[in-house]
């Protein structure tokens, strides 16, 4: 009886973790809620002059931009959305640029015609939705928002820069902050923007990977 027992216990055992594992499958394969996280790539940046209209007549003013490549992944089952992003730039010495996304970039276009052709422009930004456990990529090019009360207007100065990759999903009030960068916004990068290069940079945090390589 004893060892009738310890099989019957045994069996219990098996069946119960086999059940609760059939649970997990199921929340992770068709129940989980959407889970989307966001990253972005090193990125690129250019000083162009656009056309602005303020009381007195349109003139030109120099605008800041930069191409950034954004990795969205759902790990939920369900379908998410990412309906807004920004990048918010903090530096030691208290100054704070953000930038918005305008366009959707067409990278090829962008390498095979340049810039100024403006073939690289996509469409304007939307709004995404991301299946469940899947990965979609969309290049942007962001401008740098000037006027704004919490922020000052982004210059051709050097800082040290803390970027925070934000979003938002539908109903947030707050934004999710995704990925925290170090950039260097150096004497080189604002020597070559201001000469009308498209100038790319990497993350501090990369450069250091590829310092660490043996």
């Amino acid at each position: 009886m004893k060892e009738k027992g310890t099989v019957d216990w045994f069996a219990r055992t098996v069946a119960i973790i086999s059940l609760l594992g059939s649970l997990a499958a199921l929340w992770y394969s068709t129940l989980a809620p959407a889970d989307v996280q966001a990253s972005m790539s090193s990125p690129m940046f250019l000083w162009r002059p656009e056309s602005e209209t303020p009381v007195g007549g349109q003139q030109a003013k120099p605008k800041l931009m930069m191409k950034a490549t954004c990795s969205f992944s759902n790990n939920g089952a369900h379908f998410g959305e990412i309906s807004y992003l920004a990048l918010r730039f903090e530096s030691d010495d208290g100054t704070k640029w953000v930038f918005a996304p305008y366009w959707v970039v067409d990278d090829a276009k962008l390498i095979s015609d340049g810039f100024a052709k403006r073939t690289w422009v996509k469409e304007p930004f939307h709004p995404t939705v991301i299946p469940g456990k899947q990965t979609t990529v969309y290049s942007y090019m962001f401008f740098a928002e000037s006027g704004l009360s919490n922020f000052t207007d982004a210059t051709l100065t050097p800082h040290k820069f803390h970027v925070s990759l934000l979003t938002w999903s539908s109903g947030d009030d707050a934004p999710h902050v995704q990925q925290i960068s170090t950039l260097d916004f150096d004497e080189d990068l604002i020597d070559n923007v201001e000469k009308g290069a498209v100038f790319g940079i990497p993350f501090a945090e990369q450069q250091k990977q590829v310092q660490m390589l043996k």
